[in-house]
């Protein structure tokens, strides 16, 4: 059953929901070695039968580009990263991801982040990753 105050948003994304399948986990931890960051992932599936990292939001209002997602982008892209290192013996290798943003009497929206999308994205993280750790060296 459905809380009322959330049946707006599980309308929403009721449609996208259909196209998900092969779900291999749900609120899961990952975890980066190499890079030394950790995160809690919304799910691994498969949307329209591409393996990929799925992302839920909610919104007021259409986000309506990519522009608009703020670092969301970024942290799909950690995720992936973590995702696959930390579940390589497991035979994930995930190279897209997918974000949906609920929104109360509207479908939701989907973006779809392809392969070549997600490599610009790593190159920023794994700069970001360094940058930090840099820093924090510096703090002592």
């Amino acid at each position: 059953m459905c809380p009322e105050a959330s049946r707006p948003y599980w309308e929403s994304i009721q449609p996208v929901l259909e196209q998900i399948d092969t779900v291999r986990l749900v609120e899961g931890s990952v975890f980066h070695h190499d890079l030394s960051y950790s995160g809690k992932v919304d799910c691994i599936a498969s949307y329209q039968g591409i393996p990929c990292i799925c992302e839920w939001k909610t919104a007021d209002k259409p986000k309506g580009s990519i522009e608009h997602l703020y670092e969301h982008p970024l942290q799909l892209t950690a995720y992936i990263g973590a995702a696959n290192e930390y579940y390589r013996d497991y035979g994930i290798q995930l190279k897209h991801a997918l974000l949906v943003v609920a929104i109360p009497e509207m479908p939701a929206e989907v973006f779809w982040f392809e392969s070549t999308v997600i490599k610009d994205y790593w190159e920023q993280w794994e700069k970001r990753v360094a940058e930090y750790w840099q820093r924090r060296s510096v703090w002592g």
